[in-house]
C-alpha cells in the first residue's frame, strides 16, 4: 500500500473530494495547522496503482505542480483496494513490487556515470580476455563482477514498462557504447598478447577450454542470458538486491566479447563471428526476457499506444524509424543464422552418436561434438565440425574419420570439413595374486594398483 499526501489550496477541497468519489477512492482531509488556506488530503491506494490514480486525479483537475508525497503503508484497514488495483494498477496486481516511479528511480541508480561506465566496461573486457587466454574460470568471474551492464540492459525494458521512450532509446545507445568499449579493451589485450609473444606461438586458441565455451552460439549459453534477464527484472520488481543478477548478466556478455576479440587477434574469423553472434543473441535475449518477466509479474505498459498517438513526420521520428528497422533486421538475421547453426550442430551430434553405436566402435566413448560458426560463403565454404572421442591406448580406428565425414555430408547436404580428435586412455585395476604367490604366501599388499 501507498499513502498519497496532497497539499491543496482550501478552495480546491471540493474538487479533489468529487474526483476521489468519482474514482471510488477514500480521501481524508486535514486542515494545515500553520496555514488555514491550505489542506492536506490523504488517499490510500494500492502500490501498483499510484501512477494511474495520480494521472486520473490530474485529469480531474489536480494541478501538476501541486505537492504530492508518497508514503509506504503496511496496510489500510477498512479500505477496499482490489477493485481500485484492477482499474489502475500498472504494476503488480498482487500488490507486491514497486511503482513505476520507484522502478525508474532504481534503474537510474544502477547506471554509473558515463566515464565510469566506459572505464569499467573496458576493464571487464580486458580481464575476461586474460582469463580466457589463461584458461582460468576464476579470472573470468572477476571480470563479470566488475562489469557495469546490468543497469543499462534493464533500462530498456523498464523504459517500455514505464512508458518512457527516451529511456528506451538512451538504453539502446548506452548498451552499444558499453559493448564497443568492452570490445576495445578486450582487443587491446588480445593484440598485445598475440604480438608480444607473451604466449606460445603454437597456442591454438580454439582448443582452450574456456574459449571453446563461448566461440559459437549454443543453447546453454543462450539459456544463461534468458535466466539473467529474468533474474534482473524480478530483482528490480521485488525491490531486491541486483548484485547477483548483475553477475549473471555479465556472464552472458563479457566472455563473448572477449572471445570475439581473441578471434580477431589470432585471425580466426569463425571464432570472431561466432562469438559476436552469440553476444548479439544474448543481448536481445536479456532485453526481451526482462520485459516478459515484468509483464509476467503484472506490469503493463501503454508505450506502443503513446507512440502511435504522438507519431508525427519529423527528423526525430525518421531517425527512430531507421534505428528500429536496423535493429529488427540485425536481430532477425542473427536469430535466423543462430537457429540454422544450432540445427546443423544437433544433426551432427545425432549422426556421430548413431555411427558410434556400430559394434566396431564399442570401445569408443564420445566426448564432444562441436561445429564452428560460419556464414557460408563469407569466410569459408565449409562447415567445420570437430569430434572428440576417447579410445583405448592400444587401439586404432583409421577409418572412423572417413565414415563420419560421409555420414555428415550425406545427411546435411553441405560441404563438411571434419576433424576427429582421439583421447587415449588405459585401464587400471587390482592385480589378482597368482597360484605360486598364494602357495608361497608372497602376496602383494591389498589395494596394489598396476597399469
Amino acid at each position: 500500500m501507498r499513502l498519497l499526501q496532497l497539499k491543496l489550496d482550501t478552495d480546491r477541497r471540493e474538487d479533489v473530494l468529487e474526483a476521489c468519489d468519482s474514482l471510488d477512492l477514500e480521501c481524508f482531509l486535514v486542515e494545515e495547522a500553520t496555514d488555514r488556506a491550505l489542506t492536506l488530503a490523504y488517499v490510500p491506494v494500492p502500490t501498483g496503482a499510484v501512477d494511474g490514480v495520480l494521472r486520473e486525479l490530474r485529469e480531474q483537475g489536480l494541478e501538476a505542480e501541486e505537492y504530492v508525497g508518497i508514503v509506504n503503508m503496511e496496510a489500510a484497514i477498512g479500505v477496499e483496494t482490489d477493485e481500485i488495483s484492477g482499474r489502475f494498477a500498472e504494476g503488480p496486481r498482487n500488490q507486491r513490487g514497486i511503482t513505476h516511479r520507484e522502478l525508474r528511480a532504481k534503474v537510474e541508480d544502477l547506471k554509473p556515470g558515463r566515464v565510469s561506465y566506459a572505464v569499467f566496461a573496458a576493464l571487464a573486457g580486458a580481464v575476461a580476455t586474460a582469463g580466457l587466454l589463461l584458461d582460468s574460470a576464476i579470472v573470468i568471474v572477476g571480470a563479470m563482477v566488475i562489469a557495469p551492464f546490468v543497469g543499462t540492459l534493464m533500462a530498456a525494458s523498464v523504459g517500455v514498462v514505464v512508458d518512457d521512450d527516451e529511456m528506451v532509446v538512451e538504453s539502446i545507445a548506452t548498451q552499444g557504447i558499453g559493448l564497443a568499449t568492452a570490445y576495445l579493451g578486450a582487443a587491446l589485450v588480445s593484440g598485445f598478447v598475440q604480438q608480444s609473444g607473451t604466449v606460445s606461438p603454437a597456442l591454438v586458441v580454439g582448443r582452450l577450454e574456456q574459449v571453446a565455451l563461448f566461440q559459437t552460439p549454443n543453447v546453454l549459453a543462450i539459456a544463461i542470458a534468458i535466466c539473467a534477464g529474468a533474474a534482473g527484472a524480478l530483482a528490480l520488481a521485488e525491490n531486491l538486491p541486483t548484485a547477483v543478477a548483475g553477475v549473471a548478466v555479465a556472464a552472458a556478455i563479457v566472455p563473448s566479447v572477449a572471445t570475439s576479440a581473441i578471434g580477431v587477434a589470432w585471425a580466426r574469423p569463425q571464432i570472431a563471428l561466432g562469438a559476436l553472434v552469440l553476444l548479439l543473441v544474448n543481448v536481445v535475449a536479456i532485453n526481451l526476457t526482462a520485459y516478459l518477466a515484468f509483464y509476467a509479474v503484472g506490469y503493463r505498459t501503454a508505450l506502443l499506444d503513446s507512440v502511435r498517438e504522438d507519431l508525427a513526420v519529423s527528423v526525430r521520428t525518421g531517425l527512430y524509424a531507421v534505428v528500429t528497422v536496423l535493429f529488427v533486421a540485425v536481430v532477425g538475421i542473427t536469430v535466423l543464422a543462430t537457429v540454422q547453426h544450432l540445427a546443423f550442430e544437433t544433426t551432427a551430434q545425432s549422426e556421430v552418436e548413431a555411427a558410434l553405436e556400430d559394434p566396431r566402435y564399442e570401445e569408443l566413448e564420445l566426448v564432444s561434438v562441436s561445429a564452428e560458426y560460419t556464414t557460408r560463403g563469407a569466410f569459408d565454404d565449409q562447415q567445420v565440425v570437430t569430434v572428440e572421442v576417447a579410445k583405448p591406448a592400444d587401439s586404432e580406428f583409421p577409418a572412423l574419420g572417413t565414415e563420419l565425414h560421409g555420414r555428415l555430408a550425406a545427411e546435411t547436404d553441405q560441404e563438411v570439413m571434419l576433424e576427429v580428435q582421439f583421447v587415449d586412455y588405459q585401464h587400471a585395476g587390482i592385480e589378482q595374486p597368482s597360484e605360486a604367490e598364494v602357495a608361497d604366501d608372497n602376496l602383494p599388499e591389498i589395494g596394489q594398483i598396476r597399469a
